[in-house]
């Protein structure tokens, strides 16, 4: 992952509190960013998930557990991952039984051409900012858009 994406991600996490963490998945295909496979998700409000890997559908079911973490059960995966904050348009998990970086899930509705990396600086430049759809995201356009320094 690119140092910028890191830098811009850890100024992000700040912004996590408040979500309605539910409402951010539903209803949305999510992919995840810099997989060399294709990993497509999309949960659905009954608790049920289809999962498509490279073409191939999966179903399965997912669950909020306590402390922003996410249960997803598929045929090929059973993970427990902890949320780590969303904008509009990506989110970032962590396994939780890994001391690893956040990976990132992003709507490709959203963010064009799957291109995160565009996408977060163009949000923090504030040349998206039409594209506000959150609390989250007014926040990290103050914080860090032109004029402001963000630390």
């Amino acid at each position: 992952m690119s140092e910028i994406i890191i830098s811009l991600l850890n100024k992000v996490k700040k912004f996590k509190d408040n979500i309605e963490f539910k409402e951010v998945l539903v209803n949305k295909n999510w992919t995840i960013y810099g997989n060399s496979e294709l990993i497509e998700y999309e949960f659905l409000r009954n608790g049920d998930i289809v999962v498509v890997k490279n073409g191939q559908g999966f179903d399965g079911t997912w669950r909020i557990l306590s402390n922003n973490r996410l249960q997803i059960r598929t045929d090929f995966v059973n993970n427990v991952l902890i949320f780590n904050f969303s904008i509009t348009g990506i989110l970032a998990l962590k396994i939780s039984s890994q001391n690893e970086e956040p990976f990132l899930l992003y709507d490709p509705l959203i963010v064009k051409n799957g291109d995160v990396e565009k996408y977060l600086l163009e949000l923090s430049d504030g040349k998206i900012n039409h594209r506000k759809k959150s609390i989250e995201d007014e926040r990290f356009y103050r914080m860090f858009g032109p004029n402001q320094e963000g630390n």
